[in-house]
């Protein structure tokens, strides 16, 4: 099966302290690898190095069999944080948060972008009429769910979730987790899912990396 990311003996240092040591695997394409660990032990290190917004120190990162040496411009890969209110422009309104992947990725006119916008918030749960919001005018998983759309917005091929239930309400996490399982079906989307909670990993992943 083909392996959409390939983690080789990556090593990350900060200030001589390894924080992630000769780390190996393997995803394959549609797959959904549970990330696990105790706080500090470099997932979410780990989810910057695969985004290419941080270099390992030894090691190579491929995705969609190229290596990673820094951000890619084709919006293949896509991050979804666990501060979704730190992850966007609050004074942006969610449809200029949703449209921006389509406007820097693939040139089109604000205009143009309206009706993919509606149709993504539909995807996530939101009505159309939300485009016309601020993030705070949202709660924390109705933002957390257009974080989600404006990824999807880039056509991605490897969702990096990042503890991307962390801080909301238990039926809102169920509502997510449901939302996730229903966006990978459709869209053959292969996911990183680093979480704290084992209950949400058993429940998503297809198999378990553990970084000690």
């Amino acid at each position: 099966m083909t392996s959409i990311l390939q983690v080789e003996n990556v090593t990350k240092y900060y200030q001589n302290r390894a924080i992630l040591s000769n780390l190996s695997f393997s995803v394959p394409k549609g797959g959904c690898c549970g990330l696990v660990g105790q706080s500090g032990c470099g997932k979410s290190t780990l989810c910057r190095l695969i985004a290419g917004l941080e270099r390992p120190t030894s090691g190579t990162i491929k995705v969609l069999d190229q290596f990673v040496n820094g951000i890619r411009q084709d919006g293949a890969v896509q991050m979804i944080f666990q501060n979704s209110f730190e992850a966007v422009n609050l004074y942006d309104t969610v449809f200029a948060i949703i449209s921006e992947p389509m406007r820097c990725l693939f040139h089109r006119k604000p205009l143009q972008c309206k009706e993919t916008v509606a149709h993504l918030l539909s995807l996530v749960g939101l009505p159309s009429d939300y485009m016309r919001r601020y993030p705070k005018q949202l709660s924390g998983g109705q933002l957390q769910r257009v974080a989600i759309a404006r990824a999807l917005a880039a056509k991605p091929k490897l969702l990096l979730l990042d503890e991307p239930l962390t801080g909301l309400d238990l039926s809102v996490q169920a509502q997510l987790l449901n939302l996730f399982t229903e966006l990978k079906e459709q869209y053959q989307l292969t996911y990183l899912f680093v979480s704290h909670d084992p209950s949400a990993v058993s429940y998503l992943s297809d198999f378990v990396v553990t970084i000690p």
